[in-house]
């Protein structure tokens, strides 16, 4: 037996063991960087709060549907391998696995006895979790009710065990992949769904266009042209903008990093690509905090003319506006609001 106490032993331990039964608590977000899915076989998990129902989704979709089983009550943490097991208290999720998570230790077990019990202990909770859930369509609507559970904590601000790790500030934030950061205004109001489209791509099992709320699977979206050079991964900074161009006063600046680009998923011209954020892809820390002096630097510098294409006029249609300039102006603006917020900290500047 071999005691891990720490994200580094149980990472190796992982890829020590190649798990091919897993039987956990929780899945979450990052859950596939630390096991092989060639080597997966079955998974149980507890389709409750706490869980991700995307991630289980997702699982779902690369190893089908009959080999994810669903068990409310299962608290167990299990990582069974042919001559290996790890048992101890880390989730399949970065909030478990990774450097920045939640301290979790774990046992490595290799003893022949001991590894014939796991195998019948997780075959017992596979017979129960058949039994409790024996049809796809019985996963499915957990999977919705999980989704509405967990929209509904996340709206209360209730921790759902799926953090990310914390970003750095401003000031100590490397401009180093500055070609996956936009910085794009918004004005709130009602979108035209083409729900077709949407339909096509969202991460949903069996869903029919007219069975799709966007917030059972998007945390944000933000329309674009179909032209704007985006990809998934990038980082949307979203500033509200008045009606003459101007940050708002009022509210806040917010991260989305995008995960889905749905291809005319809206009909309002000329905004007609629909860029989202799901729940549960937003693996990667935010680029950088933005903390209540971060947001009053972005918010007054983008008044200044020098930064003129990272908002729209006043004097001229907004729909006229386009992303290419705005992102050749990002490496000077975000340069800008560095060199502002060292100074203000007493900070040596890099």
């Amino acid at each position: 037996m071999k005691i891990c106490s720490n994200a580094e032993q149980l990472r190796n331990a992982l890829n020590e063991i190649k798990p091919t039964r897993i039987a956990v608590a929780y899945v979450g977000a990052g859950w596939e960087k630390y096991i092989s899915l060639e080597d997966l076989e079955e998974i149980i998990v507890s389709p409750t709060l706490g869980s991700n129902p995307f991630a289980i989704e997702e699982i779902m979709r690369k190893k089908g549907e009959e080999n994810v089983h669903f068990l409310d009550r299962l608290h167990t943490k299990l990582y069974l391998g042919e001559n290996y097991a790890l048992l101890g208290s880390p989730n399949l999720s970065d909030n478990d696995f990774s450097d920045s998570g939640k301290f979790e230790a774990g046992v490595v077990i290799s003893e022949s006895s001991s590894l014939k019990k796991l195998g019948d202990i997780f075959k017992g909770y596979k017979e129960q979790a058949i039994r409790d859930y024996p049809t796809p369509g019985s996963k499915l609507e957990k999977l919705k009710q999980l989704t509405k559970l967990r929209n509904k904590a996340n709206w209360n601000s209730v921790d759902t065990a799926c953090n990310d790790e914390n970003p750095p500030s401003i000031g100590d934030y490397q401009l180093t992949q500055l070609y996956r950061i936009h910085i794009v205004w918004y004005i709130p109001g009602d979108l035209n769904y083409n729900w077709v489209e949407i339909a096509k791509v969202v991460p949903a099992i069996g869903l029919e266009a007219n069975d799709i709320d966007l917030n059972d699977y998007f945390s944000d979206w933000c329309p674009f042209r179909e032209e704007d050079s985006i990809n998934e991964g990038d980082w949307i900074l979203l500033w509200r903008s008045t009606n003459y161009g101007l940050p708002h006063g009022r509210a806040n600046l917010r991260w989305m990093q995008l995960h889905c680009i749905i291809p005319n998923g809206v009909y309002d011209t000329p905004w007609t690509m629909l860029a989202c954020q799901s729940h549960t892809w937003q693996t990667d820390p935010e680029p950088f905090f933005l903390d209540a002096q971060t947001t009053n630097l972005i918010r007054e510098a983008l008044t200044l003319d020098r930064f003129h294409n990272l908002r729209w006029s006043s004097d001229d249609e907004y729909n006229n506006w386009q992303l290419a300039p705005a992102d050749e102006l990002v490496p000077e603006f975000l340069q800008y609001i560095k060199e502002q917020y060292q100074q203000n900290n007493h900070l040596e500047p890099d």
